[in-house]
């Protein structure tokens, strides 16, 4: 039987953050993390104008707290994140880079922009323009089905 659709996003982005950790970590760039504790790295990145919170990220990546605290509490023993206490809110801690891990990643980020490059590359391999182009399309068209019926 075929894989669903569902299924085979599912395993594309696995492989994905599998392999691309993988590569960015051939390098010795960073310690040894996990391919979730390289994504949560990426998704902080992107999101760098927004306050992150473990609430969040457990929304991000539909992750249970207990995950993503485990991940919060790695990514601090190896210094690459730090805990900020929320003004309004003292329970809540916003996340943040650490300073040092910070000025590491503006140091590499060439290197991580050409380690995108080849991943991106890696998806499409073999596909003409045009269907790189339809592919594209249908991958938005897929986002915003999902974020329409959120």
């Amino acid at each position: 039987m075929d894989a669903t659709i569902a299924e085979m996003i599912k395993s594309i982005s696995i492989m994905y953050d599998k392999q691309f950790t993988k590569q960015v970590l051939a390098n010795n760039v960073l310690p040894q993390v996990t391919s979730t504790q390289m994504s949560v790295l990426q998704y902080m990145d992107k999101h760098d104008d927004e306050i992150i919170t473990q609430k969040k990220l457990q929304d991000a990546f539909n992750l249970s707290k207990s995950t993503v605290s485990g991940i919060v509490q790695r990514l601090r023993q190896h210094k690459f994140i730090d805990m900020v206490p929320m003004p309004n809110d003292k329970r809540s801690n916003r996340i943040i880079f650490n300073p040092e891990f910070r000025s590491q990643m503006t140091n590499h980020d060439d290197y991580f922009k050409a380690q995108l490059d080849v991943m991106e590359q890696r998806l499409v391999w073999g596909m003409t323009s045009d269907e790189i182009d339809r592919y594209k399309y249908f991958l938005k068209r897929t986002l915003k089905n999902l974020n329409d019926h959120n």
